[in-house]
């Protein structure tokens, strides 16, 4: 099969110089280019608008593979595990049974205690919790904190929401120290101390407090 370069004839002829420039001389006149001030102006005025149409195409193009390198996503699951502040979530979540679930598709909204919240559990209470035999009890306790929506910061406005465990979780607003801030995201007693932890399945608020669901 004959292969056809871009000027209609077969890649094995040459490009004749003048189709792409008709100004310029012709190649075999090349080395003597660079000795002639008007041809390399000629030149220069051919190539710079050929150049920067090249470079206006190419860039966004490089620019969104750099941006998606940069930005790979991970679910839930895997950003937790890396956060710096969550070890003692995902060691619950581990226990459990529910990292399977923060693996799929969703899209979830986590209200993840830190660490420190966590450790404000009166003592015992965590090291109870899981033991294999207060594993249904654990799960419970944790699915409290997911809901089955994507909601970022501004979709938690003053409102009732529901988490997979069926539990009612009331969010409100509390007014910021700073006058010219946002408010204060509160679920019940809890407050978000970080919002908008981004994932390829959801989202992750982090919270200051455990929410322990009532009977």
């Amino acid at each position: 099969m004959t292969e056809v370069s871009l000027h209609g004839g077969n890649l094995e002829e040459p490009l004749p110089w003048s189709s792409i420039f008709p100004s310029a001389p012709g190649i075999d006149s090349l080395p003597a280019i660079s000795e002639n001030p008007s041809i390399m102006r000629s030149l220069t005025s051919s190539l710079c608008p050929l150049l920067i149409t090249l470079s206006l195409s190419v860039t966004p193009f490089f620019t969104q593979e750099l941006r998606a390198d940069h930005h790979e996503e991970k679910d839930i699951v895997t950003l937790a595990s890396e956060h710096k502040s969550l070890k003692t979530l995902v060691k619950a979540l581990k226990s459990a049974g529910l990292t399977d679930i923060l693996k799929l598709k969703g899209p979830f909204t986590v209200l993840a205690p830190t660490d420190d919240a966590f450790s404000k559990l009166p003592e015992g209470t965590l090291e109870g919790l899981l033991q294999p035999e207060n594993r249904q009890k654990l799960a419970i306790l944790l699915k409290n904190h997911v809901l089955t929506a994507q909601l970022k910061s501004a979709d938690l406005k003053p409102s009732t929401r529901k988490s997979i465990a069926g539990k009612e979780l009331i969010v409100t607003h509390e007014a910021s120290e700073d006058p010219e801030g946002s408010p204060v995201i509160k679920i019940h007693s809890a407050t978000v101390t970080k919002a908008d932890i981004m994932s390829s399945n959801g989202v992750i608020h982090l919270i200051d407090t455990v929410l322990i669901p009532k009977p």
